[in-house]
């Protein structure tokens, strides 16, 4: 401690509640930087801040584990790399700084070390004296000057550019170092080669790749960002990204509609970023010239005026609405209606009706060769002229739908919404699900009785509270249907219902339902019984028991405390539920 017998009037730098056992100086870049050690066994690192005669303390560190009693004594090596600290049972060796453990520029300068500074060409955080051109401006960053910041990328143009297309690109980057006569930086794109890159002041121009050094583009996506590094040897002295977009990824809507200033030419069915066509007549992007009609003067098909959902098994004709297409009157083809399906391309022939608003009908030839696994397929429909695809507005499509598809027996049939049509039909040779104008009789009002294949289980408690689960056909199209016809041996059996939910997961349109046992006053068995409106009841063949399990006996009746011990339970009807 300090001590005089004549008083010193100062205003401190720094304030501690803990007393201060030991303090010891450094300088480092001509700043001074104190190490304090207090009776707690804690080093506090300070150095004046930029702002009056504030000290700033930017670390604060225990020395050892020991009790708050010892006190602590600093010492000053001679290399300035670290600080012997001598407790009352322990000497300890303390580097001054761990510069060395922050790998990029960011996080060098966010530890406000005054130890510390970024040494912009060699890519490390160092001391500045380790730095061989710390004396020459913006080629040591401190971390601990409040104004620091690293080398960034403050602009860059274009930021986009079509992938199609070499360019120049210009960086405008800001604290850049000076370099040496003979050396240079380099421009990097991605993973690819670097280029060379010319500096002018804080002005840096290079060439973005050649086209054929560009990866493809992912599935479905129509530009792509990479990365552009200044580089100086191995090391990267900033980063910025570039956007290159492919005009070709687009049809006509997307194309005119880009972010990226595309257009169209409509003969020759290509998205380009020029503003010539092979063919002359271009559909300009509104980005590129604002009065353009932009997407609206699309050659288009923009509507059914046909229902969407198409039956399979009956001849029906699709009807399509275009406009725009007066560009191809000169084409001899024949238009065709194109029904994607499964990767598969059916082609129907078109009837063209054309009015006086710019706008075409185009009454698709029925088809009947589609087989589908499900219920309803979505399916794309567009047209062609010859080579040519018509653009088509997003979400055009049609329902394919096939009644039979696994509607295997009356009450699924029922359940289909309305809408499609679908009837259970008696006729030959079995009864099935079909569109009702395919049904040769008259369609069924009502469907057959229920039928019950499984029971599981067979078995329960008096006291009730198992599911029990009942298989078949025709049990029921909703809820409502059961609710109030399942018995289990006689004792009421309601649809399972979770809280919480208004529509019940235990019922499986026809096919299955799941109810909850209710309490039985005494052992019984017999069926169970669904019944849905006013047909006849299905009754199980299996039989439905409750029973009364009872154990008898538990060997061994004792066991440690870490558990592992096999237990015998013996008794009666246990294999209930």
């Amino acid at each position: 401690p300090i001590a005089s017998a004549v008083p010193l009037q100062a205003t401190p730098t720094f304030n501690s509640s803990i007393q201060l056992t030991a303090v010891t100086t450094a300088t480092e870049a001509e700043h001074t930087i104190a190490f304090l050690g207090d009776r707690e066994g804690h080093l506090h690192k300070l150095t004046r801040g930029f702002s009056g005669n504030t000290a700033t303390c930017w670390a604060t560190f225990a020395t050892a584990d020991e009790l708050p009693s010892f006190r602590c004594v600093v010492f000053k090596t001679n290399s300035q790399q670290h600080l012997y600290v001598l407790s009352n049972s322990r000497l300890s060796k303390v580097p001054v700084s761990s510069c060395e453990g922050q790998t990029d520029c960011q996080s060098c300068l966010a530890v406000r070390d005054p130890y510390c500074g970024w040494c912009v060409l060699e890519g490390r955080c160092s001391r500045k004296h380790l730095c061989r051109r710390h004396s020459q401006p913006n080629h040591w960053l401190w971390s601990f000057e409040p104004t620091s910041g690293c080398v960034a990328v403050q602009s860059l143009q274009p930021a986009r550019q079509s992938r199609d297309q070499q360019t120049q690109v210009t960086l405008s980057v800001g604290r850049l170092p000076a370099l040496a006569e003979a050396e240079s930086l380099s421009c990097v794109f991605g993973l690819l080669p670097p280029g060379p890159a010319i500096v002018m002041g804080t002005s840096i121009t290079c060439q973005s790749p050649v086209p054929e050094l560009l990866q493809p583009m992912q599935a479905g996506s129509d530009h792509m960002a990479l990365p552009v590094s200044l580089v100086f040897g191995h090391v990267t002295i900033a980063t910025s990204s570039m956007t290159f977009y492919d005009c070709a990824a687009f049809r006509c809507l997307a194309c005119v509609g880009s972010a990226w200033g595309c257009n169209w030419c409509p003969l020759d069915q290509l998205c380009t970023h020029n503003l010539s066509c092979p063919s002359q007549h271009i559909i300009l992007s509104q980005r590129v010239r604002q009065d353009s009609p932009g997407p609206t003067s699309c050659p288009l098909v923009f509507g059914l005026q046909s229902s969407a959902l198409v039956p399979l098994g009956v001849s029906t004709s699709l009807v399509l609405r275009g406009r725009n297409l007066d560009v191809y009157t000169k084409d001899e083809a024949q238009y065709e209606c194109v029904v994607e399906m499964e990767g598969v391309q059916h082609r129907l022939a078109a009837a063209v009706e054309k009015s006086h608003d710019n706008t075409d009908t185009f009454t698709c030839s029925p088809h009947t060769g589609f087989a589908l696994s499900q219920l309803q397929y979505s399916v794309p429909v567009y047209l062609r002229r010859g080579e040519r695809r018509i653009d088509a507005s997003p979400g055009l499509r049609i329902q394919l739908y096939d009644c039979s598809a696994g509607q295997s027996d009356c009450s699924q049939c029922r359940a289909v919404p309305a809408e499609y049509g679908c009837v259970w039909c008696p006729g030959s040779p079995s009864p099935s699900c079909v569109y009702n104008q395919s049904c040769s009789s008259t369609p069924e009002d009502s469907c057959p009785p229920p039928q019950i294949t499984q029971v599981q289980p067979v078995s329960g408690p008096l006291e009730g509270g198992v599911l029990v689960t009942i298989t078949g056909s025709n049990l029921g199209m909703r809820y409502q249907d059961v609710v109030g016809g399942i018995t289990v041996a006689g004792i009421w059996c309601p649809p399972f219902r979770p809280k919480g939910t208004r529509s019940p997961p235990g019922l499986s349109a026809a096919l299955s339902v799941v109810c909850e046992l209710q309490p039985s006053g005494k052992q019984r068995e017999g069926p169970v019984q669904v019944r849905v409106g006013a047909a006849p009841p299905g009754r199980s063949l299996q039989v439905f028991t409750y029973q009364d399990p009872q154990l008898l006996g538990l060997v061994p009746d004792k066991g440690p405390v870490s558990g592992g011990t096999r237990l015998t339970i013996r008794g009666r009807q246990l294999l209930t539920g």
